[in-house]
């Protein structure tokens, strides 16, 4: 399956692989020799992208986070009703959240466990994400 934009690029298969590696077997099993077998390209090649494999699993994050941003802009769309506008966001939202879930849990387990943090998907809720819901309910 593919996650992350459908190019060719070798970034993108590294991409991918990461987050297949994510979603399957947890956050915590990724390793640089996986990422390369199912990207099918070289250990260099990761080595080369992004460096450390906690660089490849932090774009990974960010892509789901804007997949997770990107479902609110369902909210926006005025031209809709409000209730169908909230089915289609549930509906976007819990299909990231279902093919996620490691990532998913990630984010609760950061946000409990580190008051200081401020991941970006944590900052968008708190300024964006949850004024869109309230106005369109």
């Amino acid at each position: 399956m593919e996650y992350y934009p459908k190019t060719y690029s070798t970034k993108s298969k590294i991409l991918n692989a990461t987050l297949k590696i994510i979603s399957e077997e947890g956050i915590q099993n990724v390793t640089i020799r996986k990422i390369a077998h199912i990207a099918d390209v070289n250990i260099a090649a990761v080595n080369y992208h992004f460096g450390y494999k906690e660089i490849a699993i932090n774009e990974a994050m960010k892509y789901v986070t804007e997949q997770l941003k990107d479902t609110f802009k369902l909210l926006e769309n005025q031209k809709i009703q409000p209730i169908e506008r909230l089915r289609d966001f549930l509906y976007n939202y819990a299909d990231t959240a279902i093919q996620f879930p490691e990532i998913i849990k990630n984010f609760i387990t950061q946000t409990m466990y580190d008051y200081n943090l401020r991941a970006e998907y944590e900052v968008f809720l708190r300024t964006r994400g949850i004024e869109l819901i309230k106005e369109t309910l």
